[in-house]
């Protein structure tokens, strides 16, 4: 099931009043579609947060090319700071506490300094996993979904969305009666931003807690509306439900809605991520070489002219974006002219890229397994390219 197919449930169905939601927490987890098993966390809330001291071993269709592109780099770096096998970007294994496994490294703020993720512990429950500057530290019962460049992190557990800093959890607070729907994303202001829906009601909502505030405010969106990402100066984006269809969006932080272009009047989209211009994606539709049958493309969009930039055949969603236009689509990074930027794993294991910063390193992991066959090996990962 992917993160679409997961989303179209939860709106069908009616579940018990809860302060979170569950499919919240998986999302949080694991931010964006995986096609590979999703674990369940256990029922402890967010507690306690121990440092652990472990040291830090450290085809594309163009359609459109973005003003700001810079110099084409190389699309087959090569070398490795570890052993391994194939070209690619160089990667560094990132170090795990002992007693965890399954480690994935999931979100990164734009300097590359924390890197945030989830490991499974041996009773089988989800633990979050923080970096900074290569040294983990365990978040027991949660996870991390997004961190800017200051520390300051957000995410989900059974109690409900919270914010962390320098050790400190902070709870934030939603309207009486609501609960999150979306993922939690901050800007390098402290800004937080969710969707949140109302138990019994047929719309949702987007929210914002305000940099420093713990008590978060409607914004200014249409009813039916999730917004996932949100940039420095305050652009947004995300998708926006009507009866025709479900359509990738921007607005600026007035309110103000612009669809984002998707290639034709059947192909339906989100955004999930913006930074400084751009915005990464997917898009559904038919599949042209099956016309009663669905496919996905990871997307680019200018921001500024709302224009589509790249549709991947090869990929369904693009995960995470920066601010040169270089993106991450699940088994690889691309650069910003759309040409893949392989990166780096040792002979049989499978690559997930999840987020890239500005200076274009990569997070991820890479696996044995998954799919049709059991998942053996996983290791967080990070490449320099």
């Amino acid at each position: 099931m992917n993160e679409d197919e997961l989303r179209m449930l939860l709106g069908r169905v009616e579940a018990p009043p809860s302060r979170v939601d569950l499919a919240m927490v998986l999302r949080e987890g694991q931010r964006v579609a995986r096609r590979r098993r999703y674990a369940v966390p256990g029922v402890a809330a967010l507690t306690v947060l121990a440092l652990v001291a472990v040291p830090a071993t450290i085809g594309a269709l163009r359609l459109r090319s973005h003003g700001s592109a810079g110099p084409r780099p190389s699309a087959t770096p090569t070398g490795s700071t570890t052993p391994g096998v194939g070209a690619g970007c160089p990667y560094t294994l990132l170090p795990v506490p002992a007693g965890l496994t399954e480690a994935r490294a999931e979100a990164v703020d734009p300097a590359g300094r924390y890197i945030a993720g989830w490991a499974l512990s041996k009773a089988g429950a989800i633990t979050g996993l923080l970096w900074t500057d290569g040294r983990p530290q365990v978040l027991a019962g949660s996870t991390i979904g997004a961190i800017n460049e200051h520390g300051v992190a957000v995410g989900i557990d059974r109690s409900g969305p919270f914010r962390y800093r320098d050790g400190q959890v902070t709870r934030l607070h939603l309207p009486a009666g609501y609960t999150a729907r979306g993922p939690l994303a901050i800007n390098a202001a402290g800004d937080i931003i969710t969707t949140a829906s109302k138990y019994g009601g047929a719309s949702q909502h987007g929210m914002i807690w305000p940099a420093g505030s713990d008590t978060a405010r409607f914004l200014p969106t249409p009813l039916s509306a999730e917004v996932d990402g949100i940039d420095d100066d305050g652009t947004m984006v995300g998708l926006f439900n009507e009866p025709k269809g479900r359509w990738p969006v921007v607005w600026d932080k007035a309110g103000n809605m612009r669809r984002l272009e998707t290639p034709g009047p059947k192909v339906f989209g989100l955004a999930f991520s913006v930074r400084d211009g751009w915005a990464a994606g997917r898009l559904t539709g038919p599949d042209p070489a099956r016309p009663t049958s669905e496919k996905s493309w990871a997307a680019v969009w200018d921001v500024r002219t709302g224009k589509l930039v790249f549709k991947l055949s090869e990929a369904d969603t693009a995960t995470h974006v920066n601010s040169a236009g270089w993106f991450t689509a699940v088994r690889s990074a691309y650069d910003n002219h759309g040409q893949p930027v392989p990166l780096a794993a040792p002979a049989g294991y499978t690559v997930d890229a999840s987020a890239i910063t500005e200076t274009n390193l990569v997070v991820g992991d890479w696996y044995v397994g998954g799919s049709s066959k059991p998942t053996t090996v996983i290791r967080p990962v990070t490449w320099q390219c």
